[in-house]
């Protein structure tokens, strides 16, 4: 009997994965001309089960001390099925030009937005860069406010945070226990 169910579990667990395929790759709104950009996709074998949306500015001091923070979130919750995005706000020359940026700075995100009419930052209710929210499998906003609680004040921070926010709501939505606090205070550069 067991081998028997192993034996149609197997095959009908592949056609399921083959059915999902990736989640949708560009997406507009409006006449703003919302642009996705792809950048590493996910792995085929992993199923997406929630989302980070980072709001960030290239010209924000605060959102250039995260980057190594926002890779190590990446590494640590891609193969677990959490999706990761940025958002940059505002105007820019081009998405190549912003993705050369993003390359310089070696940022990982599965895609980016750029938002020059800040319709997605009226969508999700952002005020500063670096905003992020956690989205469950619904995209319903499960978390929303800061990384961590490193930075301090405009040009001060700590050597080691003291509250890993964002970290802190991945374990708790993974473990299927409510995610408190659900909102933190961001710190960071005013979105225009």
């Amino acid at each position: 009997m067991r081998f028997l169910f192993s034996f149609w579990l197997i095959p009908s667990l592949c056609l399921f994965f083959i059915a999902c395929g990736n989640p949708k790759q560009t997406e507009t709104t409006g006449d703003s001309k919302v642009v996705y950009s792809s950048r590493i996709s996910l792995p085929d074998s992993v199923i997406p089960i929630g989302k980070i949306v980072y709001f960030l500015s290239p010209d924000c001091p605060v959102c250039l001390h995260y980057s190594s923070k926002i890779n190590q979130i990446f590494d640590s919750t891609q193969y677990l099925g959490i999706l990761t995005e940025a958002i940059y706000p505002g105007k820019f020359d081009s998405a190549e030009k912003l993705n050369e940026i993003i390359d310089s700075l070696k940022l990982k995100f599965n895609g980016f937005f750029t938002d020059p009419a800040n319709e997605l930052v009226e969508k999700y209710k952002a005020v500063v860069t670096p905003q992020v929210f956690l989205l469950d499998s619904n995209d319903k906003v499960i978390y929303s406010g800061r990384i961590d609680k490193r930075v301090i004040k405009t040009g001060v921070s700590s050597l080691s945070a003291d509250s890993l926010d964002l970290e802190n709501a991945i374990k708790s939505y993974l473990s299927g226990r409510p995610v408190s606090p659900k909102t933190t205070q961001p710190f960071g550069c005013f979105i225009e």
